[in-house]
């Protein structure tokens, strides 16, 4: 009788804490994890109807395939050799469908000249049937680019999209 009692208690403790969503689809893997390469286009002075100038497209593959672009909020700050900004980032399917979207803020440490890094911290907040479980998680970009010594403006890059 008191292994029967022992059983119930055990089983009613394990079913109160048991997670509410036990039933439900599980959720995506850790993480999303591609690499992307792009070139610098704010030179073109393309803005959307929200006012953030088109700074960068390229590309993205790994975990997600297709195109990337970065539409970066404008005034930024600067801070001595550090660029603070803020973007919405946007991943488009080879066919042009919206896989995901989001706002990061980042900054870039400038070293004209010289191959120059930035990094990204932000939230998906947009994105297709197939990708929608993904909104809300954490999104750390990071990366290098080049400097165009013509112009002096970015020339083109490389780094990492990661979606946690």
């Amino acid at each position: 009788m008191k292994k029967l009692i022992c059983f119930l208690l055990t089983l009613a403790l394990l079913l109160t804490l048991a997670p509410a969503g036990m039933g439900e689809n599980p959720k995506p893997a850790p993480s999303l994890v591609a690499t992307v390469e792009y070139c610098f286009v704010g030179d073109l002075g393309i803005f959307d109807p929200d006012g953030r100038l088109l700074g960068y497209v390229g590309t993205i593959s790994g975990d997600i395939e297709g195109d990337i672009s970065w539409w970066v909020v404008v005034p930024t700050k600067i801070v001595g050799q550090t660029n603070h900004y803020v973007t919405k980032w946007e991943v488009y399917d080879p066919t042009g469908v919206l896989i995901m979207a989001g706002y990061d803020a980042g900054v870039t440490t400038v070293r004209h000249g010289n191959n120059s890094v930035w990094r990204e911290n932000g939230t998906v907040i947009e994105a297709n049937a197939e990708f929608e479980s993904w909104i809300g998680r954490h999104v750390h970009q990071e990366g290098h680019f080049t400097w165009d010594p013509a112009t002096g403006f970015p020339d083109e890059g490389w780094g990492t999209f990661r979606v946690n």
